[in-house]
């Protein structure tokens, strides 16, 4: 494995390279917002609630328990892959493909976190999607409005939106990554 130092790793950590892990993760966080505010004008729009037909409400209902479990699988699945894609193994064989060594390796294992802090992103983003797909049918088969307890598959936005914010890519928390979850690497 190409070993690598923190200096190095701060030299290829520029403005712009950070830039770009702020925008990834900024643009995870507007579209997630961005369904919300459909969800949420489909509701405020709407002239008055129709009538619930058959079997909507139960598919609400089950929808909702699939929700609950898809949210606390994906999170525990992102920070399983997380650390799995930070592996020592993982990133030794990564490496011993062709990093020659210098910027170039510095570069590499940037990339390597962004990748797996796409991924992890990913795997939490997907319920959060699902469970504003479930409100939003909701809204449109009348069940929100008579029965609101369904609005908790709402509560997965604010969790997610809570460790988007807590985990929001700065120089410091990037490097911190290289000396705290990656020490394997320096040189």
């Amino acid at each position: 494995m190409k070993k690598v130092s923190i200096q190095e790793i701060e030299e290829a950590l520029t403005p712009q390279t950070v830039r770009t892990f702020q925008i990834i993760h900024l643009s995870i966080m507007s579209g997630v917002s961005f369904f919300l505010v459909i969800v949420l004008y489909m509701f405020f729009s709407r002239a008055e609630a129709g009538a619930i037909a058959d079997g909507d409400l139960e598919f609400i209902k089950v929808m909702t328990l699939v929700h609950a479990v898809l949210f606390a699988v994906g999170y525990l699945a992102s920070q399983y892959v997380y650390k799995r894609f930070l592996s020592q193994e993982r990133i030794e064989s990564i490496a011993g493909k062709g990093a020659e060594g210098g910027s170039g390796t510095a570069e590499l294992y940037i990339g390597i976190v962004r990748s797996a802090k796409i991924l992890a992103i990913a795997l939490m983003e997907a319920p959060v999607f699902f469970g504003l797909i479930v409100c939003y049918l909701g809204v449109m088969n009348s069940v929100l409005d008579r029965h609101s307890i369904y609005w908790i598959n709402l509560l997965s936005y604010p969790a997610f939106m809570y460790l988007m914010s807590g985990d929001f890519p700065t120089r410091e928390k990037l490097l911190a990554i290289f000396k705290n979850e990656m020490r394997y690497l320096a040189a």
